[in-house]
């Protein structure tokens, strides 16, 4: 069984983020985290259960694939090549499982737009195939090492339950880390790459963002599926009444399941950049975005935080 069980005290996040959270707009909530902590030892002692639970679902999957022990003493049988999940994939790659994973615990954490009652069963990390087939290469060839591209598809699901496990609404959320977030890169993610016009000389943004994808979004979205597959495959009887509700809304052409959409923008803070200071929009819905779903923004900064990621990934399973 691997399905995410961990949901972490509510104080970590005020123990080591500084919160600033804006009124509720009609469809439409932004808040900003600002790192506080002063010790990378103490978040890592603090994330790290919640980081195992999230990954260990893909975990159990890749290791199974791959043909090497779950046990901390794998790959003491002959072979001293050890590959494991995550903490063999490239840096790069891990970063962003960081997103996405951090997506969860702010979404599990924090009170967003509606102030539903989100539950994140399982993530959807072993559907990344790319990062199976890398995994299965290394362990034969350890001088295939190589960066490699990130999951295609929504980056987590989440869902709201009523009482007896009844889907009532869906968030989907998109992550991304950063090294160094400035207004630029903040503004190319929501709105795309610049390219200049060969007429006129003039860069502008060429609308792939963020912003979008949630635009042309389908619903409902296809992680919801993917999530229903993970429950029926680890426990299809403790989980009977939302998988039956997820087939009803996948299957209807005509479902109307109300949907979040979520964005979480994370990465160190700029030289120039002010405490306090946001650079998606708090007082309106981000210009472009015209989907009629709810939006919820979340921008986090952090101070030398790809050290505390890297550190934090190397120690995932270790004991």
């Amino acid at each position: 069984m691997a399905l995410h069980t961990y949901i972490p005290p509510a104080e970590v996040l005020s123990k080591h983020f500084k919160g600033f959270k804006d009124e509720e707009l009609p469809g439409y909530l932004h808040i900003l985290l600002e790192a506080s902590y002063a010790d990378d030892a103490e978040v890592l002692t603090d994330f790290k259960p919640y980081f195992e639970s999230a990954h260990l679902d893909a975990r159990t999957q890749f290791h199974d694939e791959i043909g090497i022990d779950l046990h901390p003493d794998a790959g003491l049988d002959g072979n001293t090549n050890t590959v494991s999940y995550p903490a063999s994939l490239p840096i790069k790659a891990k970063r962003g499982l960081f997103g996405e994973a951090f997506s969860g615990l702010l979404t599990e954490l924090c009170t967003y737009i509606g102030d539903h009652s989100w539950v994140i069963p399982v993530f959807l990390f072993r559907f990344h195939q790319e990062a199976g087939a890398y995994l299965f290469t290394l362990r034969r060839n350890p001088d295939a090492k190589r960066e490699m591209h990130g999951r295609k598809g929504d980056d987590f699901i989440a869902i709201c339950v009523d009482e007896d496990g009844n889907l009532e609404r869906v968030l989907s959320g998109e992550a991304k880390w950063r090294k160094t977030l400035t207004q630029s890169v903040v503004d190319a993610l929501l709105y795309g790459d610049k390219v200049k016009d060969e007429k006129t000389g003039i860069s502008e943004h060429n609308g792939r963002g963020i912003l979008d994808g949630f635009n042309r979004a389908v619903d409902p979205p296809h992680g919801l599926k993917q999530v229903q597959r993970i429950l029926k495959s680890l426990d299809p009887e403790g989980h009977a009444d939302t998988i039956f509700s997820i087939d009803q809304a996948v299957l209807d052409d005509t479902s109307t399941l109300p949907r979040t959409n979520l964005i979480v923008i994370a990465g160190n803070g700029g030289v120039k950049r002010k405490p306090s200071t946001a650079m998606i929009p708090w007082a309106s819905k981000p210009e472009g975005y015209t989907s009629s779903k709810d939006l919820q923004v979340v921008e986090v900064i952090f101070n030398g935080g790809e050290t505390m990621i890297d550190a934090l990934y190397d120690a995932l399973y270790e004991d």
